[in-house]
Order: structure tokens, then sequence, then C-alpha cells
């Protein structure tokens, strides 16, 4: 899957890059795509609202 479209699917708010695989340019752009992309919503967003829902309980945000 392309990094943007698994970003506006997922809207992950949690990177992670193999520095041992991904040069340091391909890093920062990836970076500023994860940064920049906004959610798409679409089958996913149930879940998503869901999990929202649950941290806000437990990390007492309303």
């Amino acid at each position: 899957m392309r990094p943007l479209n698994f970003f506006k699917k997922y809207n992950a708010n949690v990177l992670s890059i193999g520095g041992q695989f991904i040069g340091e340019g391909l890093a920062k752009q990836l970076v500023k795509t994860w940064l920049e992309t906004e959610f798409a919503g679409g089958r996913h967003d149930r879940r998503v609202t869901k999990i929202m829902e649950i941290e806000s309980r437990f990390l007492g945000r309303h």
C-alpha cells in the first residue's frame, strides 16, 4: 500500500520508520506526507471514531 493511501485510510497517530532501511531523504518525505495528509474517513471511520471515544474515556478528555 502506498504511504499516502495508508495515512488517509487509517488516521494513524504513530509513524515508525526503520532507520537502517530508509534513508534520511525518504524518511523526511514520509514524515512530511504523514503530517500533511487528512484522514479520508470512509469504511474505517467507524473504527477510528470508536478508538477515539475509548481514548477520551480513559484519558479524561471530553
